[in-house]
């Protein structure tokens, strides 16, 4: 009896741990804790916003990618065109809803 618990509690890991569907290959590698892909939403407008004001951008700007980062609030990470050049910033959103440029 206590081989076939342990049979299938080893089964039962084995299948849990393998949560691939692709036969052996991680289709959406996701890093705990890491920048992940997101469309702009109203906080991502409301940190581009801020980003805008407060480096004095301008119109002439094109947004390349964006990604959040949860840590304690939000990283809003924005890769940005400007006048031809490639550019990188990142909004900070606090708990309270507070918006830094860093």
């Amino acid at each position: 009896m206590k081989k076939i618990i342990l049979i299938i509690g080893v089964l039962g890991l084995v299948v849990g741990c393998s949560n691939n569907k692709e036969g052996g290959q991680n289709t959406s590698p996701r890093i705990v804790g890491g920048y992940q892909n997101s469309n702009i939403d109203t906080r991502g407008n409301m940190a581009l916003s801020k980003l805008i004001q407060e480096k004095h951008i301008g119109k002439n700007f094109k947004v390349m990618d964006y990604k959040k980062q949860i840590v304690a609030g939000i990283n809003h990470k924005f890769i940005l065109e400007i006048n031809g050049e490639v550019q990188e910033f990142v909004v900070f959103e606090s708990l309270k809803g507070e918006f830094t440029v860093q």
